[in-house]
């Protein structure tokens, strides 16, 4: 008897091949824009995770020792159109430092605001003696803020100016504030001083120092626009544009947020930046190193959004639409009161005319929407 054995053939032909392939390559096709989409959600919420975690951790530290701060500095590297550094990408939480005292301070009026009021700032000097470390670190900074003769007002230092003569053993500090303080809260009264004499005593309260061990960094490619982020009252709105001109990575203009005891947030200081009217949309600068600390009372929003080199060569207007017509992205609100944290989507406000029209606008839809999905 003859045994025939049959070979079964298993497997794929050349067409079923062709066929397996080219559903894998519509399937990849559809799919890879999905995932980079997901990336995309995931990585604009981390990073709008480190702003919110920063924040908190500058206003618990505040909570424990009686003060604390959160300094945001621009990247250099992030230019746009006009050769603004418009970026800010590196976070870190400042501690609370100890008072500066000493004796004989000497109050002059300055001689760079010799017209009386309403002349739009009002300015003094102060000669101080020189402390011990000066030359070497200095205890004194701007930002930090000066008392007479123990007494309960707080003036503000917003520079070290070279104008004049300084007796040897003596530094000279500015004060500056505005005499419309009493109708906007978010500036600082002008000073109330007796110019010409000395005084018999003075505490400075040096504002909180930056740590640098507590350095974040946002992840790459993600960033806080400081052209669109800034204080919100209700009724006008300070945006951090920044200035042009800084070189020096030792001397990084940032912004300074300073949280009080209660965890509030205490004051703001914008080094370097311009100012933007909300009624007639001029641009005012505020001089490198010498920013008047602003008292927010609303709160403090922060654009945290995606770098995208198309916007980078972009300023004015063209860059506000393109960028805050961006739906990926966040805001950070600081809530200036209670220093809580609330991160909300962006809505695209479209094209409107001015630049503090868009932010104005991509503001209140974020707001709407965060409190419609709550």
């Amino acid at each position: 008897m003859k045994i025939v054995f049959k070979i079964r053939r298993t497997g794929l032909t050349i067409v079923e091949l062709l066929v397996v392939i080219a559903i894998m390559v519509i399937l990849t096709a559809v799919m890879v824009p999905q995932v980079r989409l997901v990336n995309k959600d995931r990585n604009i919420r981390e990073a709008a995770r480190v702003v919110g975690t920063s924040i908190g951790q500058a206003r618990d530290r505040a909570i424990a020792t009686g003060g604390a701060g959160l300094r945001i500095e621009r990247n250099f590297n992030l230019v746009d159109g006009t050769n603004a550094y418009y970026g800010g990408t590196r976070l870190y939480v400042m501690r609370n430092v100890p008072n500066y005292q000493g004796e004989g301070a000497t109050v002059v009026r300055a001689p760079v605001d010799m017209e009386p009021p309403p002349s739009p700032e009002v300015n003094f000097d102060v000669f101080i003696p020189k402390p011990y470390q000066w030359d070497v670190q200095p205890v004194i900074k701007v930002g930090d803020r000066i008392r007479f003769n123990h007494g309960s007002i707080l003036y503000p230092i917003v520079g070290f100016p070279n104008d004049g003569p300084v007796t040897p053993g003596q530094i000279k500090m500015r004060l500056g504030g505005y005499p419309d303080a009493e109708q906007d809260p978010g500036i600082l009264p002008r000073p109330r001083i007796t110019a010409g004499g000395p005084t018999s005593s003075f505490s400075i309260e040096r504002s909180p120092r930056r740590i640098d061990s507590s350095r974040v960094d946002l992840p790459d490619g993600y960033i806080i626009d400081l052209r669109y982020s800034g204080h919100w009252s209700g009724n006008s709105s300070r945006f951090c544009i920044p200035a042009t001109g800084f070189v020096d990575p030792d001397s990084n203009p940032g912004i300074e947020l300073y949280f009080g005891p209660d965890g509030s947030l205490d004051r703001m200081r914008v080094e370097g930046g311009l100012d933007v009217n909300d009624s007639s949309g001029q641009v005012v600068m505020l001089p490198v190193n010498s920013g008047n600390p602003y008292l927010p009372s609303g709160s403090v929003d922060f654009f945290v959004t995606e770098y995208r080199p198309s916007d980078a060569g972009l300023s004015g207007l063209n860059a506000a639409q393109s960028v805050l017509n961006n739906p990926a992205s966040l805001w950070v609100t600081l809530g200036a009161q209670t220093g809580g944290v609330n991160i909300g989507y962006n809505s695209p406000p479209g094209n409107l005319n001015t630049v503090p029209q868009l932010i104005t606008r991509a503001r209140a839809l974020s707001r709407d929407r965060t409190s419609a999905n709550q």
